[in-house]
């Protein structure tokens, strides 16, 4: 484990059934540090759901131990306390109760605790606007599609503000495009609340959404996938450098760039953002979250203005391989080509940024379907500053 404190640590855990025929897990390890989102990754019946079912004690190992958050679950007694106040379970079926509403369903969890009925329902309608799901507060399961049946199992997992967040199987049941907003707002939250995150998932490209990959095979954790993010890359150039240049020389084109560079990097550096290369009058950096790059290309934007520039923008969200000193990856390509269509003095973004920018209030705006080679879809998102 890393410097980072940790959550969960398993160790030496072994589970059976059948009476010992069937041996689900054969002795794991695992640590997992607070705040960190860990995918568990493996073929179906390899025990990564035993794995999460053991962390979240809806059953006890044969032998071996686990920590969360300091507490020894062997030697907690009400484990029904537990499971409400610290981890919150959201599973491949949504397990919402088909005669209450969204809203009623979101506060179930919360009669654990002793909280009003108006404190509960005003609760729920955060949660629920949290996920996206505003106005659909009184709907019942059967009338949501299953994306939203899911979105719904995210607000009730989070009704007693768990400090961990464990997913079994998030998207098995969901069509592609409703499994992509559920893994965009799981890494959002997971953001935004600091929240520690273990999914299991048999899908590799589902798993790559984690920060951390950790494979499993015939119940034992085999080893770690190459360290993959999901980060938001933000791109920048000069429009008319190459008039510019003509038009001062040379030598007084290089000190503005330079000038241009330093604004740039200063307004990055405000808002957490990693220079990973300039190239010419282009800046390309890196970005933990949309929000963070969104808003730090308007303050380059503004400091570049200062010095009688404007600056035309890409962003992109996507998965990078990330390596000592650089960045690699998809999403670099697709961000240069994001860049390439952004018009003079606008924020270009991609899909997938709005869609990881879910409950920050960031708006956007479609101003029109054109087609951007490389980048999938025709659409045309604008950033509304």
């Amino acid at each position: 484990m890393s410097e980072v404190a940790a959550a969960i640590t398993a160790r030496g855990l072994v589970k059976t059934f059948e009476d010992g025929l069937i041996r689900a897990l054969a002795g794991v390890d695992l640590d997992v540090g607070a705040g960190e989102f860990v995918a568990v990754e493996g073929p179906s019946g390899c025990g990564k759901s035993t794995l999460l079912h053991l962390i979240a004690a809806l059953d006890r190992p044969d032998a071996g131990t686990i920590r969360v958050n300091g507490r020894d679950l062997a030697a907690e007694r009400d484990l029904a306390r537990y499971r409400a106040s610290e981890v919150g379970l959201v599973f491949q079926l949504d397990n919402l109760l088909p005669a209450l509403t969204a809203s009623e369903n979101v506060q179930v969890p919360m009669l654990e605790r002793r909280v009003s009925a108006k404190a509960r329902t005003e609760e729920a309608r955060r949660l629920l606007a949290l996920v996206d799901l505003t106005g659909r507060e009184h709907a019942r399961p059967p009338k949501l599609s299953g994306g939203e049946r899911q979105r719904v199992a995210i607000a009730r997992a989070l009704a007693n503000d768990p400090p961990i967040l464990l997913a079994d199987e998030p998207t098995g049941r969901l069509n592609t495009e409703a499994g992509r907003m559920v893994l965009a707002l799981l890494a959002e939250l997971q953001r935004q609340r600091s929240l520690t995150v273990v999914m299991v998932t048999h899908d590799r490209d589902v798993a790559a959404r984690a920060n951390r990959v950790v494979r499993m095979v015939d119940g034992r954790v085999v080893g770690e996938a190459a360290k993959r993010v999901l980060a938001t890359l933000l791109f920048t150039d000069i429009v008319g450098s190459t008039e510019r240049a003509r038009r001062v020389g040379d030598a007084a084109w290089r000190t503005l760039r330079d000038r241009h560079h330093e604004a740039v990097r200063q307004a990055v550096a405000r808002h957490d953002g990693i220079e990973v290369d300039t190239a010419g009058d282009g800046f390309f950096m890196r970005f933990d979250s949309p929000a963070q790059a969104i808003e730090a290309a308007r303050a380059a934007r503004a400091a570049v203005g200062a010095l009688d520039l404007a600056l035309r923008v890409g962003i992109h969200t996507g998965e990078c391989e990330v390596e000592p000193g650089g960045v690699a990856g998809m999403a670099v390509h697709i961000a240069a080509r994001i860049q390439a269509a952004a018009a003079p003095g606008e924020i270009l973004v991609s899909g997938t940024v709005r869609d990881l920018a879910i409950g920050s209030g960031l708006r956007f705006e479609d101003r029109g379907e054109h087609a951007l080679k490389g980048v999938g879809g025709r659409w045309r998102l604008h950033a509304l500053v």
